[in-house]
Formats: structure tokens, C-alpha cells, sequence
């Protein structure tokens, strides 16, 4: 399940129907979490940065966007790997896509994994390719 947020949502809206031109974003990172992130408010995003090493947002690329059945999606280029969790960062059942364009970051679009996955210390948080998708119908 993905959802796009409120603000991608209006900036699309400006850009098709006259209003500013939307700037593409420049490049994307994934961030996973806790807690749900909604269309307007953050989630509850795993972050580690000690001296044991750092658990932050991962670079994502997409396919190009394809349509099926009246769907249309993009998924994940790549294989997504973060690094070995440097302690326990509990069960990361959400993710949230960061845009980066002219300088600005924010919120492109969230979602939730089918299930959640509990990483202790030493896990990897591995997701396939195609395995995240966005969708738009």
C-alpha cells in the first residue's frame, strides 16, 4: 500500500492545471520506521548515528512508470540494503520516500511493508527489486 503526500499531491495539481511548474526531484532516499507516516506528518523513522556506526536513509531509484489493469506504478530499480543495524531498532513495518529538488527535501510518498521485520543488532533490512511500489489509479 503507498500513498502520495499532500504535498506532491498539490504541487501535481499546479503543474497539470496551470498553477507553478513542478521541479523534478534531483534524487530520492528511502527512510523505514516504526510508526506509519501519513499524507501530512512524519512517522516514527529508524535512525542510528553512534559511534558503533550509522542506520539513515538509503539512495532508491525507480523503474519508469507502466500501467496494468488501470494501475499505474513505479517500483524499485535496485536491490535496497541498509547496513548492519548498530543496535536494536525494533519491528520497521513503514517506509517513506524523501525527494530532494532545488535544495528542498520532503515527504514524495509513504507506505507499509506486508509484514513487519524485527532487526536486532547485526540485522540487514534488505528490499528486493520491484518489491516497493508506488501506484497511482
Amino acid at each position: 500500500m503507498s500513498a502520495l503526500s499532500d504535498v506532491v499531491e498539490r504541487k501535481v495539481l499546479d503543474h497539470l492545471f496551470g498553477g507553478t511548474a513542478m521541479t523534478q526531484y534531483s534524487s530520492f532516499k528511502i527512510a523505514v520506521g516504526t510508526s506509519a507516516w501519513s499524507d501530512s506528518a512524519e512517522g516514527t523513522e529508524v535512525t542510528t548515528n553512534t559511534g558503533s556506526g550509522n542506520y539513515e536513509r538509503q539512495s532508491i531509484a525507480f523503474t519508469a512508470a507502466a500501467t496494468s489493469s488501470g494501475t499505474s506504478k513505479v517500483a524499485n530499480s535496485a536491490q535496497i540494503t541498509f547496513p548492519a543495524a548498530p543496535s536494536n531498532l525494533g519491528a520497521i513495518q513503514y517506509w517513506a520516500i524523501y525527494g530532494t529538488a532545488g535544495g528542498t527535501t520532503e515527504v514524495v510518498a509513504h507506505g507499509q511493508f506486508s509484514a513487519a521485520r524485527t532487526i536486532a543488532t547485526g540485522d540487514q533490512l534488505s528490499i528486493a527489486q520491484g518489491a516497493l511500489e508506488i501506484t497511482a489509479d
